[in-house]
């Protein structure tokens, strides 16, 4: 019996976790670029980004322009991004991975900037 607990208990400390990845639609409000914080530049996204990722506890979300996540150079394309959506009034679309994270903000994967 005590064989059988244990091999299920090894079992599913085995299988993988997987990171909620989900999309979330709004307008980008504020910027920030911060050496050595957050991921070196986010952002904010408004409706609050926890409303589609519940595990994201802010409206804020990294780029990674750090390079952990991402090369750099991509963390700076996607910042960029969300300037254009800024500077034009449009909204974007963002993949938000809440597995990785800068001091608690949840990294953003993809971003697509929408016409509408």
């Amino acid at each position: 019996m005590m064989k059988n607990i244990v091999f299920i208990a090894v079992l599913m400390m085995s299988l993988p976790s997987w990171a909620a990845l989900n999309w979330h639609t709004g307008t980008v409000t504020r910027t920030v670029i911060e050496e050595n914080k957050y991921g070196q530049c986010m952002v904010v996204i408004t409706p609050n980004v926890n409303l589609s990722a519940p595990a994201c506890s802010s409206s804020w979300v990294s780029f990674s322009c750090t390079g952990d996540f991402n090369s750099s150079k991509v963390g700076y394309q996607k910042m960029e991004a969300a300037q254009l959506a800024l500077v034009t009034g449009k909204r974007v679309s963002v993949l938000v991975n809440d597995a990785k994270k800068h001091n608690g903000y949840c990294f953003v994967e993809r971003i697509d900037n929408l016409s509408y």
